[in-house]
């Protein structure tokens, strides 16, 4: 930023010089930035992305807001939640949040979980993968 005539007063008397500030935006530890717009990723478990649901999304102000989540939502999908980003340069108006979904898989389930899982694959017509032996998956016998 070029601010003309902030500087320093010149030497022997002359003009005052320009004064250049250069500002380095920090990232937050939520939310990335394109333009006004606020880019938020949204971590979802599977069973919302599947048959729907709602999900909760800070704001850059403070508190929260919820967003609609439809059913069969898949991973990458964004979002839009408008005059929720930052304010636009020179007016009133604010950019948008942008809520990019991640669909989390769950890595530890219970049995019943787990049984639940399984009898869905079942019902979609897919096998569960066979666990082959050790020995097996190296003789091949």
């Amino acid at each position: 930023m070029r601010i003309t005539a902030g500087g320093d007063a010149g030497s022997h008397g002359g003009p005052a010089g320009d004064l250049f500030v250069h500002v380095k935006v920090k990232n937050h530890s939520h939310f990335d930035r394109d333009e006004e717009d606020l880019i938020y990723t949204c971590p979802i478990p599977v069973w919302t992305a599947t048959v729907g649901g709602k999900a909760e999304v800070p704001l850059i102000e403070g508190g929260r807001t919820a967003i609609k989540i439809p059913e069969g939502t898949q991973h990458g999908k964004i979002f839009r939640v408008p005059g929720k980003g930052m304010p636009v340069r020179g007016g009133s108006q604010r950019g948008d949040l942008l809520v990019k979904v991640r669909v989390e898989v769950p890595t530890e389930l219970t049995q019943r979980q787990k049984e639940l899982f399984e009898e869905l694959a079942a019902i979609a017509g897919d096998k569960p993968a066979e666990k082959e032996s050790f020995l097996k998956s190296i003789f091949g016998k």
